[in-house]
């Protein structure tokens, strides 16, 4: 019984979260599937910047088939690869302005 309402509960929020997602990616003009791979992209991009993860390891943790698809779909979210932006955005610090140091 419980079971069987946890199944139902957890396809209910399954449409629920396809119908956001198909919404979201509407509104940007885009497939869900450029909605998704853009949104991937993104997160990674968090991990580039804030861990020292290989690309590979990356790669595998957004589920992108290979580094080498990693790298072609980042570029084209991003504009740039990978680890260019790594290079470019690894040891930035957080911009806190002046009001908020005191």
């Amino acid at each position: 019984m419980i079971a069987e309402s946890s199944k139902k509960q957890m396809e209910y929020f399954a449409v629920i979260m396809v119908t956001l997602t198909s919404r979201e990616a509407a509104e940007e003009g885009m497939t869900i599937r450029q909605y998704l791979i853009k949104e991937r992209c993104i997160h990674a991009a968090n991990l580039l910047k804030y861990s020292d993860y290989d690309l590979s390891t990356i790669a595998e943790y957004f589920c992108f088939s290979s580094q080498s698809h990693f790298g072609n779909q980042f570029k084209k979210v991003m504009g740039m690869t990978p680890k260019e932006y790594r290079t470019r955005y690894k040891n930035t610090s957080v911009y806190i302005p002046e009001e908020d140091k005191k």
